[in-house]
């Protein structure tokens, strides 16, 4: 009894985990309208800023 109670212990605080994080769902099944509705919580598409160019000191570094 104490080892079966053991078992089911362990194996309710290891599935508590999965349930808790739930893996995310693909959009490759979904229509056009319905993948314009789930990016459209996105907002706008911004471009990032260019990188900087490159360092003005060509020396040694330590």
């Amino acid at each position: 009894m104490v080892g079966f109670l053991s078992f089911v212990t362990l194996a309710i605080a290891l599935a508590a985990p999965a349930t808790a994080f739930p893996a995310h769902g693909s959009l490759a099944g979904l229509s056009r309208q319905e993948l314009d509705d789930a990016m459209s919580g996105f907002g706008e598409y911004k471009r990032p800023p260019p990188p900087p160019g490159p360092l003005e000191y060509g020396g040694v570094k330590l």
